[in-house]
């Protein structure tokens, strides 16, 4: 058969294949390959969701090995008058924890990420840094995470309200 008869051949039917001038390819047709699509679709959806699943019990298992290392570290100053920064360290990083969790737990469930918690998680975290590292850190980490800090802050009391209408 020559060469342009093999095309038109191709080119007849369903037409779902597609010519080129020097090879012809065979598609499958819609149905089959939405088929095999949901099911790689499907697949990585469970690879993700696993990953996450994990990224789930590896950060409770370091967040309760974090606040058993932090009330030891709390007990030896008891009498110190470090006690109250290092409570206050306790509770934000606690706080920081169940944050992270709320936000993996919804996105696990509803395939999506609620920004308001997403930037409530980044202003108690960069203020948590700026106010707990500020002897480890340099003057120009602190003031960019306190900088940060504060225009997420001012972004989220601007616009605090916009962020649950664009949740709905």
């Amino acid at each position: 058969m020559p060469h342009n008869a093999l095309i038109q051949m191709a080119s007849l039917g369903n037409g779902n294949s597609l010519t080129f001038p020097q090879q012809t390819l065979i598609s499958f047709t819609k149905p089959i390959e939405s088929f095999f699509m949901s099911k790689i679709i499907r697949a990585l959806d469970a690879i993700i969701s696993s990953f996450i699943l994990l990224t789930i019990g590896v950060m409770i298992f370091f967040a309760i090995a974090h606040s058993g290392y932090a009330v030891l570290d709390l007990w030896k100053h008891v009498h110190d008058q470090e006690f109250s920064l290092e409570l206050m360290y306790l509770v934000t990083s606690s706080l920081v924890f169940v944050k992270a969790y709320r936000i993996l737990a919804a996105y696990l469930i509803n395939q999506h990420i609620q920004i308001k918690l997403l930037v409530k998680i980044a202003i108690i975290a960069s203020t948590m840094d700026v106010i707990f590292n500020m002897r480890h850190n340099d003057i120009w980490q602190n003031i960019i995470m306190a900088v940060f800090a504060l225009a997420i802050l001012v972004i989220y009391s601007v616009f605090g309200n916009k962020l649950d209408e664009y949740e709905k």
